[in-house]
C-alpha cells in the first residue's frame, strides 16, 4: 500500500505549485523536541533543511522536494539514510517514522526554489508544515519556497 500511495505522490509532484503558494523559506524557524506534529523547512548558508517534530506518538511523514542540482544531501540520523533517496540531482523522496524527537535531513540546490509535495501520516496538512524565520504555512499543496 505504501508503494502505490508514494507513486501517487510523485506523480501529483509534477505539477508546478501556484504563484500563491509560495513561501520565503529564509531563516531557521522556532521549534523543539516534543513540539506536536510538524515538518520545518528552511534555507540559510548552509543550504536547505527539513526537520520534523512529533509528540507522544509515531507519525509518518513522506514527500517529495524538486528543484535544480541537489547535493550534498544528509539525514540527521545514520537509520535514516535509506529513506531519503536522491532521484537524480533534481529531487528528494523521503519516507520516514518519527517518535518524540527531531528528524530530517540537509542538502544544497543549484537552484533557489524548491516545490513540495509532503504528507503526515497519509495525509497533506499544509498547515502542519512551517517554512522559514516567520514559520508561515502553505495555503496549498504543492508549494514552493525559495531562499
Amino acid at each position: 500500500m505504501r508503494t502505490v500511495g508514494l507513486a501517487l505522490l510523485l506523480s501529483l509532484t509534477t505539477v508546478a505549485a501556484p504563484a500563491e503558494a509560495r513561501k520565503a523559506a529564509a531563516g531557521k524557524p522556532a521549534f523543539k523536541a516534543g513540539d506536536p506534529e510538524a515538518i520545518w523547512i528552511w534555507h540559510d548558508a548552509a543550504g536547505w533543511h527539513l526537520r520534523t517534530t512529533t509528540a507522544r506518538r509515531t507519525h509518518a511523514f513522506r514527500g517529495v522536494v524538486r528543484g535544480q542540482g541537489f547535493s550534498e544531501v544528509k539525514a540527521t540520523r545514520k537509520t535514516l539514510d535509506a529513506k531519503v533517496i536522491v532521484l537524480g540531482d533534481a529531487s528528494i523522496r523521503f519516507d520516514f517514522d518519527s517518535f518524540e524527537g527531531i528528524d530530517g535531513f540537509d542538502w544544497k540546490a543549484a537552484g533557489p526554489c524548491t516545490t513540495w509535495e509532503l504528507r503526515i501520516d497519509g495525509r497533506p496538512m499544509a498547515e502542519r508544515v512551517h517554512v522559514g524565520a516567520t514559520g508561515e504555512s502553505p495555503s496549498v499543496m504543492p508549494f514552493d519556497a525559495c531562499e
